[in-house]
């Protein structure tokens, strides 16, 4: 899925730094504009979102079978 980059302040071409790219002595550097890094910082973050989401409703779940179980085995 291709997104725009945000118009204001940050647009894009504004704010870039030169980070390494490659490896060992003598590397080349690539340019990335803030857009960009902003981009994958915030679909990482989903990315983490999603599972303590997932992780927190399978322990609900879980929790909820268990006392049902438990409200109709001791009655």
């Amino acid at each position: 899925m291709q997104t725009s980059p945000p118009r204001g302040p940050l647009s894009e071409g504004e704010g870039e730094t030169p980070l390494p790219f490659g490896e060992g002595p003598g590397v080349g550097f690539q340019l990335r504009n803030s857009y960009e890094i902003r981009k994958n910082y915030h679909d990482h973050l989903i990315k983490i979102g999603t599972k303590l989401m997932k992780s927190a409703k399978r322990k609900v779940m879980r929790d909820f079978i268990f006392e049902t179980w438990r409200k109709y085995e001791f009655a």
